[in-house]
C-alpha cells in the first residue's frame, strides 16, 4: 500500500478508536453512578467497560505516536512559511522552475540555476536553454496582458464628458457673466479624478520593465541570442514614457487668465484637448510597437504556438491573437513608425500653437500691467481700484507703493488721506497672516453716532457686518441692505494697534444710519 494512503488509513482507524474509548468510558462512568443509585442500566459490569474504554484509548494513542513517527520520516507537508515563501519550486517537462508565489516569473532567481557551465551536458544544457526560453515568454506574455489591460482602462477613463457639455449650456444661460470660473472649476475637478483614476489603472497593470535587463541576461547566460527581448524590453519602456506622457497632458491646469479674452480661452482649452488626443494616440502607437516586437521575440523562444495563441486570445485591445512571421510582424512595425513620426509632427505645430497662445495671454497680460499703472490724472477711487486689483494678483510690493503714491496725490485734498496710505500699506502686508480677504475703511465718522457709541474710530477697518464678512464695498453695502433697521447687529473690526499689529475687536449695535463715510482698502 503507498505510504499515503497507509497514512491515511492509520489515521482514520486512531480516531474511530478515539471515539470509541470515549464512549466506553462515559459508559462506565453512567453504569457506575447508576450502581450507587441502585439503579441497573447494563449487564455489563462497569469495571469492564472502563477497562475496554482505557484500552481503546491506549490503542489510540499508539497509533497517533506511529503516525507522528511516519510524518517525520515521511515527504515533509509544506509549513506555513514555505507556503508564504516568495520562491517555490514548479517542476514541469523541462525541470524546476523558479518562479514567484503568485506565478511571476523570479529571472534573477532563475539566471543562477540556468547558467550554462563548462561541466553541463548536452542534455543539461538544452534543458537550461528551454527552461529560460519559458521563463522568458512567461513573462514577455505578462507584459502584453498588462498591455492590453492598460488601453481598455485607458478607453473606459477617456470618454467624453457629456455631463459637462450640458452644465455648460445652462451655465451660458443661468450665469453667462460666472461661466468661466465656474466652468474651469468643474473641469479641474473632472481632469483630477481622471488622473486618479488613470494612475490607479496604469499601478494595478504595472509594466514589468525592471526585468528587462535580468531577461538579456538570462538570454546570454544560456548562449541564446538575446536581441529580440533586448528590442522587446527598449520598447516596454517607450509605452511606460507615453502613459507618463498621458497622465501629464490629462493634469495639466487651464493657463487661461481669467482676465483674457474668451476667444483666447477656447484656444487654450482646444489646444489642449487636442494635445490629450495625441498623447492617447502616442500610448496606443507605443503599445502596439512594443507588442509586435513581443510576437517577433516570442517567435525565437521556440514555445508552443497553440498555447501561446489561447493566451493572446484573451487579450481584447493588441492585435492579432496569434504568432506571425518576423517579416509580417517587421512591416507592421514599419508602418507604425510612421504613424508615430506623423503624430511627432502634429505635436510640433501644436506646440508652436501653444507658444502663440502664451504669446496671447502674455499679450492680455501686458495690457492689464499698462491699465494697472498710476497716472497722474488718476482720481482717488481710481488710483485704490488699481491698488486693491494689484494686491489680489498677489503682487504686494507693487500694491503697498501704489497705496502711498495715493497718499501723496491726495493728502492736499484729503487730511486723511495719508493716514488711510499708513494704514492700507499695514493690511496689505498683514492681510494674509489675519486671515481675511479685504475690509471697509471707516474714513470719518459723526461724534455720537452709532458706530462712535460703539467704540469705533477713524482708520477701523469693519470686515464683519449683522454677521455677514464685508471684504469690499459691494458686500458692506449688500449687508446694510439686507439689515432689518432698529435690529441689534454685531460689527466686528481690525484696529492698528502700534505695538501689537492689527487687533481684532467686536461690538453691538443698532442697524441704521451708522453716521460714518466708509471706502474701500
Amino acid at each position: 500500500m503507498p505510504s499515503g494512503a497507509l497514512k491515511g488509513a492509520m489515521e482514520t482507524l486512531s480516531l474511530v478508536l478515539k471515539i470509541l474509548s470515549a464512549l466506553s468510558l462515559l459508559i462506565g462512568l453512567a453504569q457506575l453512578l447508576a450502581g450507587f443509585l441502585g439503579v441497573r442500566l447494563f449487564a455489563i459490569p462497569p469495571n469492564l467497560l472502563m477497562r475496554i474504554g482505557a484500552g481503546l484509548l491506549a490503542l489510540a494513542v499508539m497509533l497517533g505516536v506511529a503516525d507522528y513517527w511516519t510524518g517525520r520520516t515521511g515527504p515533509k507537508k509544506p509549513t506555513g512559511e514555505d507556503r508564504d515563501s516568495p520562491i517555490v519550486p514548479i517542476n514541469n517537462n523541462v525541470g524546476p522552475v523558479v518562479v514567484g508565489a503568485k506565478g511571476d516569473v523570479n529571472i534573477n532567481q532563475a539566471i543562477d540555476k540556468l547558467e550554462i557551465r563548462p561541466g553541463d551536458s548536452p542534455a543539461e544544457q538544452a534543458r537550461k536553454r528551454a527552461q529560460a526560453r519559458r521563463i522568458v515568454a512567461e513573462e514577455i506574455l505578462v507584459n502584453l496582458r498588462h498591455m492590453d489591460a492598460r488601453l481598455t482602462l485607458l478607453d473606459s477613463i477617456m470618454e467624453p464628458d457629456t455631463v459637462g457639455t450640458q452644465l455648460d449650456d445652462i451655465r451660458r444661460k443661468l450665469a453667462p457673466g460666472l461661466q468661466h470660473n465656474m466652468s474651469e472649476g468643474y473641469d479641474k475637478l473632472i481632469a483630477e479624478q481622471k488622473t486618479a483614476s488613470l494612475q490607479q489603472a496604469f499601478n494595478s497593470e504595472p509594466l514589468r520593465t525592471e526585468q528587462g535587463e535580468a531577461m538579456v541576461r538570462l538570454m546570454q547566460e544560456t548562449e541564446a541570442d538575446p536581441a529580440p527581448v533586448r528590442r522587446f524590453n527598449d520598447a516596454l519602456d517607450q509605452v511606460r514614457y507615453a502613459s507618463e506622457v498621458v497622465i501629464d497632458a490629462l493634469r495639466a491646469p487651464s493657463v487661461t487668465p481669467s482676465v483674457s479674452s474668451e476667444a483666447l480661452r477656447q484656444k487654450t482649452k482646444e489646444l489642449q484637448a487636442e494635445q490629450l488626443s495625441l498623447a492617447v494616440q502616442g500610448l496606443n502607437n507605443q503599445s502596439r510597437i512594443a507588442y509586435l516586437y513581443g510576437l517577433m521575440a516570442l517567435n525565437t523562444l521556440e514555445q508552443d504556438p497553440s498555447a501561446i495563441a489561447s493566451d493572446l486570445a484573451a487579450l481584447s485591445r493588441l492585435e492579432p491573437h496569434h504568432l506571425i512571421s518576423q517579416s509580417e510582424a517587421a512591416a507592421s512595425v514599419a508602418k507604425l513608425l510612421t504613424q508615430e513620426e506623423t503624430r511627432v509632427e502634429r505635436k510640433a505645430a501644436l506646440t508652436a500653437r501653444d507658444k502663440d497662445i502664451l504669446s496671447g495671454a502674455l499679450g492680455a497680460y501686458a495690457e492689464i500691467d499698462k491699465q494697472l499703472i498710476i497716472k497722474p490724472g488718476d482720481p482717488w477711487n481710481m488710483v485704490i481700484a488699481k491698488a486693491i486689483t494689484l494686491r489680489q494678483f498677489d503682487r504686494i510690493g507693487e500694491a503697498v507703493a501704489a497705496f502711498a503714491r495715493y497718499g501723496e496725490m491726495f493728502k492736499a485734498q484729503d487730511p486723511g488721506a495719508e493716514h488711510y496710505a499708513h494704514i492700507a500699506q499695514k493690511f496689505t502686508v498683514a492681510m494674509k497672516s489675519l486671515g481675511v480677504k479685504g475690509g471697509v475703511y471707516v474714513h470719518a465718522i459723526k461724534e455720537g453716532g452709532p458706530l462712535a457709541q460703539a467704540g469705533l474710530a477713524v482708520g477701523d477697518i469693519v470686515i464683519e457686518y449683522a454677521d455677514k464678512a464685508t471684504p469690499d464695498m459691494v458686500e458692506m453695502t449688500q449687508a446694510l441692505a439686507d439689515t432689518s433697521f432698529g435690529h441689534e447687529v454685531n460689527i466686528v473690526y481690525l484696529r492698528l494697534d502700534p505695538r501689537a499689529g492689527f487687533v481684532r475687536r467686536e461690538a453691538e449695535i443698532k442697524h441704521g444710519d451708522l453716521a460714518a463715510e466708509l471706502m474701500p482698502i
